[in-house]
């Protein structure tokens, strides 16, 4: 018997999980950066047709490298009140006007279609969104259809300039609380089934890595619907522990976001108009810096970290214990976004090596539990209250009082989620349906990995 060959079990199978990371507007030189000392792993990355033209170099060495590449038109920015005079108005396809849908008849459709093709053609991208936009309205706004025709035509146009081989994925934007109405869910499966498209990008509003256990347990069951499309689902806007539920439980093939932002989206300010439009969902120009603690699965401001770090045995729990990543507090604190982006890669990393059937037990097990039993010794800690920056008109005890106040309700959030998966994990059982792996290139396939 000794030359008989065990074939492979359901039990051992294990689906690759992606991180695309977004490259974003505003901290492209970062990543460049962190990338050229072999701190991120990059292998997919997202380009916004935005700021393109000042990235060209590094998107050329990610492909040199064999990271598969995705361009965002921004269609979806060019399209809200708030935002098309900011940044995304670099877009190529910009024109300083605001899109709006009875602008969007069948010939200014391909016009679009076509503009974004060649693009992404010339630039040598493997695969491009196609140009859809919030549904404030659901499946009645009258954008679903316009999107539906441009992702059509956006096919007819990459082909047409030879771009055959660049696939499209489709982004659906959308306010979180609408999906949980079965009737839009059958109406997106039934509109988008016929499209030609790959991946399916889900970018929920008021949905991200900041979401309470009732949020996250309501958005798996939600896209536990969508597992019998077809098509693998990547989650936009989320990172952290409750992007990594989504993958651990099945429900998605990846996560997309960025360099510490691009952790959440809210689509409510796109329709007001703002005095600083190129403001994103990310962290704001004028905000204080924040610095990942991942263990704790919250970002804190420099002060309320030093507060922590400086309370009796907060140094041991606040400072990362990584010599690999950080070199000590001020090493954590200067360099904030490599600490996160290590912690995550690492985090998925782990992720990834379990098999699909151990997946939400071990994520519960391990990594849930760490973070419960974390949290509850933090919000212990006593602040050392002069390291804080209270808020005009208020002392710096009210300041300490008040952040021990939110860590108190933060500890109370990750045991919910802990309770709250564990009790999912024995509804739904170790082998509930799990969405297909996110689609590779060709190119990336054939190509050596760097890492």
């Amino acid at each position: 018997m000794s030359n008989v060959i065990p074939l492979p079990t359901a039990r051992g199978t294990t689906t690759p999980l992606d991180l695309f990371l977004r490259i974003g507007e505003a901290h492209y030189g970062q990543i460049a950066a962190l990338y050229s000392e072999g701190r991120i792993p990059v292998r997919r990355a997202i380009f916004d047709a935005s700021k393109l033209r000042h990235q060209l170099d590094f998107a050329k060495t990610l492909r040199d490298d064999g990271v598969e590449l995705t361009l965002d038109s921004k269609a979806a920015e060019l399209a809200a009140l708030s935002r098309y005079q900011g940044r995304p108005s670099g877009a190529p396809w910009a024109d300083g006007t605001l899109h709006l849908p009875d602008q969007f008849d069948e010939a200014r459709c391909r016009l679009f279609a076509g503009a974004i093709a060649r693009e992404a053609i010339e630039k040598q991208f493997d695969r491009v969104f196609a140009p859809t936009h919030f549904l404030k309205e659901g499946v009645l706004d009258p954008w679903f259809r316009i999107d539906i025709q441009l992702c059509q035509l956006l096919r007819e146009e990459l082909d047409r300039y030879g771009g055959m081989n660049i696939a499209i994925d489709y982004v659906i934007i959308i306010e979180q609380s609408k999906l949980r109405d079965e009737a839009v869910r059958a109406a997106l499966l039934h509109q988008l089934a016929p499209l030609p498209f790959e991946n399916v990008i889900f970018r929920a509003s008021h949905f991200g890595s900041d979401a309470t256990a009732t949020g996250v347990r309501a958005f798996i069951n939600v896209l536990d619907r969508f597992h019998n499309f077809g098509h693998p689902v990547i989650v936009d806007h989320v990172g952290g522990l409750v992007g990594r539920a989504l993958l651990a439980f099945g429900v998605a093939s990846g996560i997309a976001h960025g360099l510490d932002e691009h952790l959440r989206f809210d689509a409510t300010p796109w329709g007001k108009a703002q005095d600083k439009p190129d403001e994103d969902e990310g962290r704001k120009g004028g905000a204080a810096k924040r610095v990942s603690v991942p263990l704790l699965d919250k970002t804190l401001t420099v002060p309320e970290l030093n507060a922590l770090a400086k309370a009796k045995g907060g140094h041991a729990l606040m400072v990362c214990p990584d010599r690999n990543c950080c070199r000590g507090l001020a090493d954590m604190i200067g360099n904030a976004r490599r600490l996160s982006i290590t912690q995550e890669a690492r985090a998925m990393e782990t992720l990834n090596r379990i098999p699909d059937l151990m997946r939400a037990n071990h994520f519960l097990e391990k990594e849930v539990a760490e973070a419960d039993r974390f949290a509850r010794q933090v919000k212990e800690l006593k602040p050392v209250a002069i390291e804080l920056k209270p808020l005009p008109g208020k002392t710096v005890e009210q300041a300490a009082e008040s952040l021990t106040k939110r860590l108190a309700a933060h500890a109370q959030r990750n045991e919910k989620i802990r309770s709250s998966l564990e009790d999912l994990l024995s509804v739904r059982g170790l082998d509930a349906p799990r969405v297909p792996a996110a689609y590779l290139s060709d190119r990336v396939i054939s190509k050596p990995r760097g890492f």
